[in-house]
């Protein structure tokens, strides 16, 4: 079995999208799956190579990170590349999955981008089997997972996620809403925002007031 793993964020290893991604690779590779990695913006001309891999891998997953409450439009109009040339996709069941974080605090912010993914999955004739939807993506810091102690329920759900993906099982909606969970309460995200955006500023300089900015309860 072999996977393609489609990276969207133009950090490239920087991302979070990474760091989440490269998880899953590893739990997949341990289920004895081949993955494949490509990163969108880097290969953008490339849509021939990625039809070339759909001949061939079984599953297919996104990795991207949320920009102005949308996948970033690289993303997108890949999707509609993808979808102009239906007729070139193997005529063969592809299990899709998306990985997507964002900077909320509320995962359900990330809901947009899950139905725009299940419904391009579904018009190409993938076999779309969910989605993780991670918010307060910037307690990861583009970081290893297995380097930040709180992630370890994420972990333990995209350990799930890839033996099933591996072996072509449904994932469950206990393990779709446990990917949702914070990592912390709200009022500890918007207190570590605060003390780093007071940091930035701090660093270039300015002294706004933060007040009718900050994320309130």
């Amino acid at each position: 079995m072999q996977a393609l793993i489609l990276m969207g964020s133009p950090k490239a290893k920087k991302s979070n999208s990474y760091a989440i991604a490269s998880y899953l690779i590893e739990k997949l590779e341990n289920e004895g799956v081949r993955c494949h990695t490509i990163h969108i913006l880097a290969n953008f001309a490339k849509l021939s190579e990625i039809i070339n891999y759909l001949e061939k891998v079984d599953i297919l997953i996104l990795s991207s990170p949320l920009y102005s409450c949308a996948l970033p439009s690289h993303v997108t109009y890949l999707f509609e590349r993808v979808y102009s040339k239906k007729t070139l996709l193997p005529k063969k069941d592809i299990s899709t999955f998306l990985l997507v974080n964002s900077g909320f605090p509320e995962s359900n912010q990330n809901e947009v981008a899950v139905d725009v993914f299940k419904n391009w999955s579904l018009m190409c004739g993938f076999d779309y089997k969910g989605a993780a939807q991670i918010g307060m993506g910037p307690a990861l810091g583009g970081k290893a997972l297995s380097k930040k102690s709180f992630t370890r329920k994420l972990r333990s759900n995209l350990s799930v996620v890839a033996k099933n993906l591996a072996n072509n099982r449904r994932i469950s909606p206990l393990t779709i809403e446990n990917l949702k969970r914070p990592f912390f309460s709200r009022k500890s995200y918007r207190n570590v925002a605060t003390i780093r955006y007071r940091f930035l500023f701090n660093k270039a300089r300015v002294k706004p007031d933060l007040q009718p900015y900050l994320y309130k309860n």
